[in-house]
């Protein structure tokens, strides 16, 4: 007996695996996305911590930017701008993008910004 060979032969073989390739893509897009956005967030967090401990600081007549330094290193950032004006402090940090949670895959730098002081409440 002979097998008869239909023209569609193996290409269900071709489309699963050009369908694995593309999930797989764009699995990994989504990967690197969210770790961007969690780093992203992370460091917007630490210039927030920093801002806060310096304006603390500074409420109490010390030097803010000092403390927000310490701060940031702390969190394996680092201070970038610091700028006191009034009672007012605002701090820029400056993260590497290489901190992947995924391993050390690209480089670059993440700034965040964040102002911090005593709020002006008017009491009627």
């Amino acid at each position: 007996m002979h097998r008869v060979i239909s023209k569609n032969d193996g290409t269900a073989t071709i489309f699963t695996i050009g369908l694995i390739c593309i999930s797989s893509f764009l699995l990994i897009s989504i990967i690197f996305s969210v770790n961007f956005l969690i780093l992203k967030k992370r460091v917007k967090i630490v210039a927030e911590q920093a801002a806060l401990a310096g304006a603390e600081v500074v409420y109490d007549g010390g030097n803010g930017c000092q403390i927000a330094e310490i701060i940031a290193k702390k969190n394996n950032s680092n201070l970038a701008e610091c700028v006191i004006k009034d009672e007012d402090i605002i701090v820029s940090v400056k993260s590497l993008k290489n901190e992947f949670i995924f391993g050390n895959f690209s480089s670059g730098i993440i700034f965040a910004k964040a102002k911090a002081g005593p709020s002006e409440l008017s009491c009627p």
